[in-house]
């Protein structure tokens, strides 16, 4: 089960919380003593809750004055990207070479769909230098893919991309098989 199934859960939990405080509430006669146990009993919840949220560190960043910290390497214009694997759109607005394109090499472009045809029909149609975006950590079975499509690269031949959200980015200079 995805955690996205558990909002229902998770929206309900609030109401839950309510209704268990005004039963514990309901149990006193004194309007009084009601005001008083639902303040102790509302705080004791909050500090319960507060005591036991743990905030995971996958996918975060430290806080800092920019979300993205991006810089790419020049590129001539009317350059193709070939985005392999990892999800690593949000680099694609700091590239600052003029007449740019990109492409998509993911677990999505797989032969038999739309996405594949589409993607190997662009990148043979391109005329300009291509260029691969990816992350040294991945897999290597996106490299496959991307020379099925007819896109290939020598690790030699490639810049590092300083990002703050992906340590070991590469832009690499590739070609048409």
């Amino acid at each position: 089960m995805t955690l996205r199934y558990a909002i229902a859960i998770e929206v309900l939990t609030g109401t839950l919380v309510v209704l268990a405080i005004h039963v514990v509430v309901g149990l006193f006669r004194s309007k009084r003593l009601q005001t008083r146990v639902t303040v102790v009993v509302s705080l004791a919840i909050g500090w319960a809750l507060y005591q036991a949220t743990i905030y995971p560190s996958w996918g975060r960043i430290p806080f800092g004055q920019q979300v993205f910290s991006v810089r790419v390497p020049a590129m001539p214009p009317d350059s193709m990207i070939v985005v392999h694997g990892h999800p690593l759109s949000y680099v694609l607005p700091f590239v600052d070479a003029p007449g740019w394109s990109a492409v998509s090499v993911s677990w999505f472009t797989v032969p038999g769909y739309r996405a594949y045809d589409e993607t190997k029909r662009k990148i043979a149609a391109h005329a300009g230098p291509i260029f691969v975006l990816y992350a040294q950590s991945e897999p290597t079975l996106y490299r496959d893919r991307a020379a099925e499509l007819g896109v290939t690269w020598d690790n030699a031949r490639c810049r590092p991309v300083v990002s703050n959200l992906t340590p070991d980015l590469m832009l690499c200079d590739a070609r048409r098989q």
